[in-house]
């Protein structure tokens, strides 16, 4: 009697197996799915973060020279992003670098330097490393359209309205701006660029 039993559970056992093999089945690529998009999700906040680092220790490291501002502030952000981002390859990332001073009498915008142009209030110079193409090339500050140089001097550039002034003369500040293509670790990362920025993009001022 007590065999016939047990042979009974274990029977309903099987069945249920089977049932949630089926039921697992069914539930497998939507768990893939939700796993997969929190691990791109969380690499491109991860990213953010570095590019946001990366921005302001080039500026910070920019500003404070007194020689090479523009060499030392783009090395200190390279370094910052490595090796989780190269941002001077032109497959993954780029850097626009601007370094200001300001000069005496004049507004606050800054142009192209003309001797016989008075209005002129800051000298200033810029590069570019990496590839800013039409995706990355978005300058907020810099206000560059979409082609592949950045064109920083052929009109006016407003400073940010917080900026109203640079004192005293010859004081510099170092604008960063980094770029970074968003790209995903898992195969559906398609899926997830639907709801994410192609490029990542940070900026410092210091």
């Amino acid at each position: 009697m007590a065999l016939n039993f047990f042979n009974h559970v274990r029977r309903n056992r099987e069945k249920n197996r089977s049932q949630a093999f089926v039921e697992f089945a069914f539930i497998l690529p939507i768990f893939l799915t939700l796993m997969c998009g929190v691990f791109d999700y969380g690499f491109m906040i991860g990213n953010s973060m570095v590019l946001a680092m990366a921005a302001r220790e080039g500026a910070n490291s920019g500003a404070r020279q007194l020689i090479l501002p523009l060499q030392k502030g783009l090395q200190a952000a390279v370094n910052v992003a490595k090796p989780r981002i190269n941002l001077t390859n032109s497959n993954s990332g780029a850097i626009i670098t601007q370094v200001i001073t300001h000069v005496t009498g004049g507004t606050t915008n800054f142009v192209l330097v003309n001797p016989s142009d008075l209005d002129n209030s800051c000298i200033s110079t810029g590069t570019i490393y990496g590839s800013p193409d039409a995706l990355k090339n978005k300058s907020r500050i810099l206000g560059g359209s979409v082609v592949t140089n950045m064109p920083w001097k052929v009109s006016d550039r407003n400073l940010p309205v917080d900026v109203t002034t640079l004192d005293p003369d010859n004081q510099v500040m170092t604008v960063m701006e980094v770029f970074c293509t968003n790209r995903f670790v898992t195969p559906i990362g398609t899926l997830v660029g639907v709801v994410t920025p192609p490029i990542l993009y940070d900026i410092a001022l210091f």
